[in-house]
């Protein structure tokens, strides 16, 4: 994943967060949750809808984004099952 922008003020900085991660949190939920593309995809955007507020004051932010990943992928395969 790469570098975080420097602070969230900014449309443009989130916009950068989105673009930095996005297709990795997309591809981890897919492989590691086999979750199918449209729900992994659903999932990288929650996590960093959800990254927001925290962004400035996590200390690794590659980290937080991984447990929050697991978190919601783990949420969504269940969904699935359940259905």
């Amino acid at each position: 994943m790469a570098a975080r922008p420097k602070a969230l003020s900014s449309d443009e900085n989130r916009a950068a967060l989105f673009g930095a991660h996005f297709d990795a949190i997309a591809q981890l939920a897919a492989e590691r949750f086999q979750l199918p593309a449209e729900a992994a995809e659903q999932v990288a955007y929650d996590v960093l809808l959800a990254s927001l507020p925290h962004v400035d004051n996590v200390s690794d932010l590659r980290a937080w984004l991984v447990g929050a990943t697991a978190a919601a992928a783990s949420r969504a395969a269940g969904r699935r099952d359940a259905q």
